[in-house]
């Protein structure tokens, strides 16, 4: 699975898991695997025939190897219902038939959740540590806000029509695991960096990062620049949160007034994502850095 990711993506080296999967909107095998059984007991237990009462009787025996399936469904119709028993208390018999129905909203929602919980535990692997600033201004707490996989299930980063190229360089500039910056390159070369700083080979006064190349460079200063800048531009290394999930926990947006009167609203996200995809184009056709493979 993960190699077939890191072929989607396009990269020569693997990020973390975690990250690829948030960065493509696939959730993680074991989600969706959960999905199924869930959706299959829910049907099941509907049809109150012989077989939701095989699933009872599973589910009142502990050591059953089907059990922790019973369990899974139990979870989702207590986060449904927002029920505050035990769930060794819940039973799937207390249930009645409406509870029991389930649309596929509800079921990539209630995944969602889990699949943010999943990436809040793991948070060490999707945020992005800064080697040269020793006291980030943001604490893990207030990055886990900005994670909300269901917004970016509803409104992907890659669309259909964009170009391969384009996204490879977008998810390089996302995930840093690419030869095209430095900092990466020296820990592929196990450098010492405490000794020789992996500095930009652009400006050659600077150590190169994804961030860099983006918000410090002087040569690659645009006018998307001040745009992404004043987005996400605060979040320093941590930039690629709101871009990834579609997410702003300040402000979602605003509006613009236009000359015929009319009122035009104004996504944050989104002119984040736009801004982001503009600047990584602009520093791709002016960098010294070529991939030919995927120029093929």
């Amino acid at each position: 699975m993960s190699r077939s990711l890191l072929r989607i993506s396009g990269g020569q080296f693997h990020p973390t898991k975690v990250l690829k999967e948030a960065i493509l909107g696939i959730p993680p095998l074991e989600l969706m695997h959960e999905q199924i059984i869930i959706k299959f007991i829910l049907k099941c237990l509907y049809q109150a025939d012989d077989v939701s009462g095989k699933i009872l009787q599973v589910e009142a025996t502990p050591r059953h190897p089907f059990n922790i399936h019973t369990r899974l469904t139990k979870e989702f119709l207590q986060h449904e219902n927002s029920l505050d028993n035990r769930l060794s208390r819940i039973t799937l018999d207390t249930f009645d038939r409406e509870q029991l129905v389930y649309s596929k909203d509800k079921i990539l929602e209630y995944t969602c959740h889990k699949w943010n919980q999943k990436i809040i535990e793991e948070f060490g692997k999707v945020r992005k540590h800064d080697p040269y600033n020793l006291e980030p201004i943001h604490t893990d707490e207030h990055l886990h806000k900005y994670v909300k996989t269901l917004s970016s299930l509803k409104d992907p980063l890659f669309k259909r029509n964009d170009k391969r190229i384009d996204n490879t360089n977008m998810l390089d500039f996302l995930h840093g695991h690419s030869l095209r910056f430095q900092d990466f390159t020296y820990s592929v070369l196990k450098v010492d960096k405490d000794v020789h700083a992996p500095l930009c080979l652009e400006c050659t006064t600077k150590a190169d990062s994804p961030h860099h190349q983006l918000f410090e460079c002087p040569e690659f200063d645009s006018e998307f620049r001040s745009e992404l800048s004043s987005l996400v531009g605060n979040l320093e290394t941590n930039f690629h949160l709101p871009i990834i999930f579609h997410s702003d926990c300040i402000n979602t947006g605003g509006v613009s007034f236009n000359e015929d009167g009319t009122i035009t609203f104004i996504c944050k996200p989104c002119e984040a994502r736009k801004a982001f995809k503009s600047q990584v184009k602009f520093i791709c056709e002016n960098s010294q850095f070529k991939d030919d493979l995927l120029t093929k």
